[in-house]
Formats: structure tokens, sequence, C-alpha cells
């Protein structure tokens, strides 16, 4: 079966195509990783890159940190698992996303989805290439998170914790007839900030 009629058959629903991955690897181009000797050296570099300080967004570096992971390929089995696991790490540690909103693992199990995260891998070539254009990569990830918050928070009115204010761009939400009431209550308890820059 051709990949085509294969992921069609997944959007159908015939296939579960997040859970049967031998079905899913077989139409996937196999990648070559960097030789064994190097990989010593590639994951110092990457590791020195992730304790530097950059100014680009935690999510597009969280993506990056990924991408990197997956394509040094440094175990036998799991690379994309602990590629992922960086990558929510990542985005925890900057606070950028509360945890429970920031695995990509929820997107990758919606049909479809799997398939072409293999796609845009696959596009990456079969071999590591760190200097290559990753725009598709960093676009699938960022449309991942959104499609992500999306469904947050429509299940988040949906149960009436939020109320949505507004009509699409300028929309905001504020607390639902069952927002939790000690989460209120910090909400309105006034808070002191302190001025940083004054010693003592």
């Amino acid at each position: 079966m051709s990949p085509a009629v294969w992921c069609s058959s997944v959007l159908l629903g015939r296939l579960d195509c997040a859970r049967d991955s031998s079905q899913l690897l077989r139409h996937i181009a196999a990648y070559t990783a960097p030789d064994a000797v190097a990989v010593s050296d590639l994951m110092a570099e990457l590791v020195d890159w992730l304790d530097a300080a950059e100014a680009s967004h935690p999510l597009v570096r969280a993506a990056m940190a990924h991408l990197h992971l997956v394509s040094i390929h440094p175990w036998a089995d799991g690379n994309g698992r602990m590629s992922r696991s960086l990558q929510t790490l990542m985005i925890a540690r900057e606070g950028v996303l509360a945890p429970e909103f920031s695995a990509i693992e929820a997107w990758l199990g919606r049909p479809g989805n799997t398939w072409e995260y293999y796609q845009v891998l696959k596009r990456r070539g079969s071999e590591y290439r760190p200097d290559q254009d990753v725009s598709e990569w960093i676009r699938f990830n960022l449309t991942a998170y959104e499609n992500l918050n999306l469904r947050d928070l429509r299940e988040l009115v949906r149960r009436e914790i939020l109320e949505p204010v507004g009509r699409t761009r300028a929309r905001f939400y504020v607390a639902g007839a069952r927002f939790p009431e000690s989460v209120s209550e910090v909400a309105r308890t006034p808070t002191t900030l302190s001025d940083p820059y004054v010693v003592g």
C-alpha cells in the first residue's frame, strides 16, 4: 500500500497511525545517524548550546533541541521519545506553557499528525545537517502548540471554567461559573512587588 493510500486509511479511521508504528515506519525513508565516533562530540555541542543563553523564543529553541537530538540519534531506540521529552522539559523549564499543556505527544496522538511529524522529519534529509533550513519544522511545532492550546481552551469553556469574551481575534477569557474559588481568591489577593534594583 502506498503511503498516501495508507495515510488515507488512517484518516478514515481504519488504522490508528499513532498506535501502529510498524506500518507507519515501513513507509518512512531510513535515516542515517552520524558516525558513532562523532556522537560524543555532537552531544557535547548540543549540551553547550542548551546551556548557552540565547535570544530565540523558548518554543522555537525547544523545537530545535528536539530536532538536534533526534538527528544526532545517540541511542539504538527511543530517540524520538527522548527528543520529545527534551522539548517538553525545555518549555516547562522556561515557564512558557504549563507542563500539562506543553507535551507535543498529545498532538502526535491524533490521527494523521504522527504521519506528518515523520514526513517533516523525512524532508530534513536522511543524514544529520545542522545548518539546513528548518522553517517547516518550526512551523509544524508551533502549529501543534497552537492547536493544543485551542483544544484546551475549548474544553475549559465547555466545562464552564472559562468564559470567552469577544470574537476570534480580540477574544479573551474570564473566570466562568465553575472556575475554582480558591484560584479566584489568590488572583484577587494584592501582592506587593519589591523593586529588584534597591539594595538592602
